[in-house]
């Protein structure tokens, strides 16, 4: 079993708990800014039914949070999902920030964009690619 499947099915397991099937997306992201190091390149999410609740997980958040984290959606429409999440972390100059991250899959063409801004810096960083629905 390769570890994608297992963090997938771990996604659809953990959604709120719900024994109905979550909306589960895979998504490829290359980097777009000129900034590097802080987009994920993979990254899996899973929408409960009802579309409120998210849950969230790529190797930065595996890094810094050991699994899935559950996100806030800030929008469902018909042309949009958006949710964010914070993760604290430390660099390796010992540096701490919180990262606070924005996702926002365009529903008509299943494109993600993911944009992370740390706390107390004027840099940001963003990336952008395609998902697939499982």
């Amino acid at each position: 079993m390769t570890i994608r499947a297992l963090v997938g099915g771990l996604l659809i397991c953990a959604i709120v708990g719900s024994p109905v099937l979550a909306q589960t997306y895979s998504c490829n992201l290359q980097e777009t800014g000129q900034q590097s190091g802080w987009v994920p390149l993979d990254i899996e999410f899973s929408v409960a039914p009802d579309g409120q609740k998210a849950r969230v997980v790529d190797g930065i958040i595996q890094h810094y949070l050991g699994g899935p984290v559950e996100v806030a959606v800030t929008e469902n429409s018909d042309a949009r999902l958006t949710f964010k999440w914070n993760i604290d972390m430390t660099n390796t100059k010992v540096q701490t920030t919180r990262m606070a991250y924005r996702a926002t899959l365009f529903k008509d063409t299943n494109t993600l964009r993911v944009h992370a801004k740390p706390g107390g810096y004027d840099n940001d960083f963003e990336g952008r690619g395609p998902c697939t629905a499982n």
